[in-house]
């Protein structure tokens, strides 16, 4: 990597002169345009990859620090650190954020917040029997860490789908791929549904694509609600001197929490606004255990 003070600008087509609205303004445009759910399915990926760069130039860029030393000092500078006197800026690490910055900058996950609504419940005649005839969705369910609930993830899951090839010679299934993107906060009681994406049938709409999920077991986390439960054990002298219980969360940082009492079994420790993203956070709650001394025999 070089030490490039001009890679972020022109990510969001850009002058590196732009004043904050502009830089704003830039990555409002592209996040829209990029985001993968609202590309074609054979885009996703790609897509995907274009929206995280818009959002890492994004974070860097709207923050005055960062800034400050991107412009200064480059690229290779920013993500390994910078030393001033006894004041060392540690680097800078993308921790794909991107679904939480997106969300962030336009208040809600919605990538087609400039879409018109609906248009009128009802429809034709045809549309009336094409739904008639309209064969069954294709509903798939798709298994996720916690962790990838917690950050957002692009998932892919595999299809069997019926496609017609014409009215004399029937159908056949085919299988097929689709790219799911997994926004922060989805959990085991969410529905993903894509219109037209399932099965093909004549005189009527292809059925739908339907994603359910399900959470993978993770040693030690476990999610209660909008909260992070975290099984912590202590030997028994931290226990006793209520030493702090440093905590991982699910974007590998560290948070520390102090006890104001002995801890027992029984303890929860909480640490509020680090549990599951979303409008108000939940929390992440230490669930601590205690090692006890072996009895004598």
């Amino acid at each position: 990597m070089d030490n490039n003070k001009t890679r972020y600008y022109e990510i969001l087509g850009i002058a590196p002169t732009s004043n904050r609205e502009e830089i704003a303004e830039g990555y409002r445009q592209l996040a829209l345009q990029n985001h993968p759910m609202r590309c074609a399915r054979e885009e996703e990926a790609s897509a995907f990859k274009r929206f995280t760069k818009i959002s890492e130039a994004y974070e860097v860029l709207c923050d005055p620090l960062m800034k400050r030393i991107y412009d200064k000092f480059g690229e290779y500078s920013l993500k390994h650190g910078v030393q001033k006197g006894t004041d060392r800026f540690p680097g800078y690490v993308n921790q794909g954020r991107h679904f939480k910055i997106f969300e962030k900058f336009f208040g809600t996950s919605n990538p087609y917040i400039e879409n018109p609504s609906a248009g009128p419940v009802g429809g034709t005649e045809l549309d009336n029997i094409n739904k008639a005839n309209r064969p069954d969705n294709i509903e798939v369910q798709l298994e996720c860490e916690l962790y990838e609930f917690y950050n957002g993830a692009l998932k892919e899951v595999s299809i069997a789908r019926k496609q017609m090839l014409s009215e004399t010679q029937g159908s056949v299934v085919s299988a097929d791929r689709f790219n799911v993107i997994v926004l922060p906060g989805f959990n085991a009681e969410t529905r993903l549904v894509y219109p037209g994406k399932g099965h093909e049938a004549f005189a009527a709409h292809c059925s739908d694509l339907v994603v359910r999920f399900a959470q993978k077991p993770m040693q030690n986390y476990e999610r209660r609600g909008d909260d992070i439960i975290y099984t912590h054990t202590l030997t028994l002298i931290e226990a006793l001197q209520m030493q702090p219980v440093a905590v991982n969360t699910l974007d590998n940082r560290k948070v520390f929490v102090a006890p104001t009492e002995v801890v027992t079994p029984q303890t929860e420790l909480r640490v509020a606004g680090e549990g599951m993203p979303k409008a108000v956070s939940g929390d992440i709650v230490a669930d601590t255990t205690t090692q006890t001394l072996p009895s004598a025999q």
